[in-house]
């Protein structure tokens, strides 16, 4: 596949921490710490306002979603945000930890995204949907080790 290496790189270091790894744990956390239902449904809609802030502040400060190292300190944030999770069954923080995660996630996709198409741009336009297919072969890879 074309691309950057750090879009490439990023776009799966991102997915590997996806909001969507909540859902094949979501049985554990409600069988090892008393999760509802409701509970892990506000977790998920927690996490993906957070991801619409960070998509839209990528809209509003440009910058944010195109510069490495911001993303490189977002994957950091993204990483302390879900490790800090078991630390604590206290479902406000668990709230406040999945915003700050969705938010972190949002500016790694975006700038992934637009690394890959902007390396693909110059070499392989056409490989664009690689890119994504290979994404989603890996959260259903991710969702089928779970089973």
């Amino acid at each position: 596949m074309g691309g950057s290496r750090p879009g490439r790189y990023s776009a799966c270091r991102k997915h590997r921490h996806r909001p969507l790894r909540l859902h094949p744990i979501l049985p554990l956390m409600q069988d090892q710490a008393g999760l509802s239902a409701s509970g892990g449904a506000n977790l998920a809609t927690v996490n993906y306002v957070g991801y619409l802030v960070g998509a839209l502040a990528g809209m509003v400060a440009p910058r944010l979603v195109r510069s490495r190292p911001r993303m490189r300190v977002s994957m950091i944030v993204l990483t302390a945000a879900l490790a800090l999770m078991p630390l604590t069954r206290d479902a406000a923080v668990w709230s406040g930890l999945r915003f700050v995660a969705g938010v972190a996630s949002a500016i790694i996709f975006v700038y992934a995204v637009g690394a890959l198409l902007s390396g693909l741009r110059r070499s392989a336009p056409h490989l664009a949907g690689w890119g994504f297919g290979g994404i989603g072969a890996g959260i259903v890879l991710s969702g089928l080790l779970v089973l």
